[in-house]
């Protein structure tokens, strides 16, 4: 069918010859393969030995809702958002508490301490040795997610469904990541539309998705890509499908809570718990998860989850859980490290003084963590940056060599690499799901 196979003929068609590049071969997550002993005994520790696991998750970013107020997104101040994890045994926990409570002690810290405090200028001593003497690179996951970027994969979801995600992958995810650049009014306009949808408004939206004007649809020889949401609009429109379209348009942000839309919290948490499982194959019944307090949506996440796998969340105050106080001074730190280096390189500001700090957080941040621990659910063009920043700003690199001219070669080798990836990924939701039930 033409609405689902036009894909695999036109876009990134080129891209298909970077299969006979060896170098391609290359995975870009090489940290994963870096197994230091503390790595390997942590993993004999859950593998071998089946501990019970405990799963502590904070967020940092606006939370609720992706939504418009007045005509206005309603995350403008806030366009990403972050969830983070912290994995623990009954032995790595104590041994974690133990290390924040010297942190704390060290510092007269009095009560909680939150991330964004120790992004201070008066408290860059305690955040260098939070990054030094707590954080490491076996117990900390984190999932960034930029807003437009959810919105734009929700859009082209609803126009191709998920059947598409496990033979055109990187297709579809080349296109939410041009889709994700375009201005707020595109996004307004989808979120006032599911806000009443009905056949004529349905109509009314297609329409606008075949005459906007769209941004960086461009191939680098300056030829017009083809835009997949104009090409399912027209499709509909022509052949006159909008009845059967329009009732199941909207179906992935949409909850048993009719006042509860796009819930950006549920998809990160959904995809952490899926990639911490992943990375370490672990099974159902021997987590834990734990939260902090979210008042407003607990009901909906725990319903949600429940009712796709066998999972059951506790939510509890960080006063009460240090390691909730511990992951959220992660989250926080990495989001708004994450923010300013997405800042700084869309204003082209990379090589100002003022820019050097932010982004040699961001590059400790990434190799303390692990790329292989970070989920980036965000476009492409963001992430090849933010691995360029990773590898440009590290201690080892030569400060002079930090210049477009190594930049760009370098963010092309990532966009490669990462493409490359998504080409022989062929997981579908179906598989996700198997894993997240244990079926796998």
């Amino acid at each position: 069918m033409k609405i689902k196979n036009y894909l695999k003929n036109t876009t990134c068609k080129k891209f298909l010859q970077v299969q006979d590049n060896k170098k391609s071969l290359m995975v870009i997550h090489g940290d994963f393969f870096i197994l230091v002993f503390k790595q390997v005994i942590w993993y004999y520790k859950y593998l071998v030995k089946g501990d019970m696991m405990k799963i502590f998750f904070d967020e940092s970013g606006q939370t609720g809702c992706v939504l418009t107020k007045k005509e206005i997104l309603n995350f403008k101040d806030n366009p990403t958002f972050a969830l983070g994890a912290v994995v623990v045994n009954e032995e790595d926990e104590r041994r974690l508490v133990n290390k924040y409570l010297k942190f704390k002690e060290k510092f007269d810290i009095q009560g909680e301490i939150k991330g964004t405090d120790l992004l201070t200028k008066e408290n860059n001593d305690k955040l260098k040795y939070f990054l030094r003497y707590v954080l490491d690179d076996v117990h900390y996951y984190i999932n960034i997610y930029d807003k437009k970027f959810y919105l734009s994969t929700l859009i082209l979801f609803s126009f191709c469904g998920v059947d598409a995600i496990k033979d055109m992958k990187m297709q579809l995810y080349n296109q939410a990541s041009i889709i994700a650049l375009q201005d707020d009014d595109f996004f307004v306009e989808y979120l006032n539309y599911i806000e009443n949808p009905s056949v004529k408004a349905f109509s009314k939206y297609l329409c606008f998705i075949i005459n906007y004007k769209y941004k960086y649809f461009n191939n680098p020889n300056g030829d017009e890509q083809e835009n997949a949401l104009a090409i399912f609009a027209e499709y509909i429109k022509n052949n006159k499908l909008e009845e059967s379209f329009w009732e199941d348009f909207m179906t992935y942000g949409w909850y048993k809570d009719d006042k509860i839309t796009n819930l950006i919290n549920l998809n990160a948490l959904y995809e952490l718990i899926y990639f911490i499982k992943y990375k370490n194959n672990m099974h159902n019944e021997e987590l834990e998860l734990i939260h902090d307090h979210i008042a407003e949506f607990e009901e909906t996440i725990q319903d949600e989850l429940s009712s796709s796998t066998s999972y059951n969340i506790e939510f509890k105050d960080s006063k009460e859980e240090l390691l909730l106080q511990i992951i959220d001074n992660v989250v926080s730190i990495f989001r708004h490290a994450y923010d300013r280096g997405v800042y700084y390189n869309k204003n082209k500001m990379l090589w100002n003084p003022e820019a050097e700090w932010d982004l040699k957080l961001l590059s400790k941040l990434q190799q303390k963590v692990l790329v292989s621990h970070i989920k980036y659910t965000i476009p492409l063009c963001d992430q090849a940056s933010a691995l360029c920043i990773r590898d440009m700003f590290s201690e080892e690199y030569p400060k002079g060599n930090r210049k477009n001219l190594f930049f760009n070669r370098l963010y092309i080798d990532y966009l490669q690499k990462l493409n490359f990836e998504l080409l022989l990924n062929k997981m579908d939701l179906n598989d996700v799901n198997d894993l997240m039930n244990d079926e796998k």
